[in-house]
């Protein structure tokens, strides 16, 4: 049973949020910047211009714009959830990407600290010395 898995790497997540999500909030970011070109005001329903015609003239057009005005203010507030959404990944990712560059930076190892994850954690002796760089003296019990 074979899975797909992502190898997670600074590269990966830069190419993740720049040639993924920041182009993605872009294009929303368009969409939701030309339907506000339809807003007057509040930006509600009752605020939203969509001329379909003199609604005093002909009632259809008039209930047409309504109908389309709800449609357009449901489509602005979803659209600006998504925005809202894109934006905080990709401030995740760039999160991310700082804190991964950090852990990398940080990944050098001395010989003290290899012994101590070789040991698990428990110190170790190390040649006659007690770890405080004097030599140890070694005592014999005599029966």
């Amino acid at each position: 049973m074979s899975e797909d898995r992502t190898k997670v790497t600074l590269d990966y997540l830069r190419t993740l949020r720049t040639g993924e999500v920041e182009p993605l909030r872009e294009k929303v970011s368009a969409m939701k910047t030309r339907a506000s070109q339809h807003y007057e005001g509040d930006g509600t329903a009752s605020g939203v211009n969509v001329p379909f015609g003199n609604s005093d003239l002909m009632s259809a057009a008039g209930e047409v714009s309504k109908e389309v005005a709800t449609v357009l203010t449901q489509f602005t507030t979803m659209i600006t959830d998504l925005e809202e959404r894109l934006v905080g990944m990709s401030v995740g990712i760039r999160d991310s990407e700082m804190h991964f560059d950090e852990l990398e930076s940080d990944a050098e190892l001395d010989a003290a600290r290899v012994n101590q994850i070789v040991s698990g954690g428990a110190p170790l002796s190390s040649g006659g010395f007690n770890g405080t760089g004097d030599p140890t003296e070694e005592t014999s019990e005599s029966s």
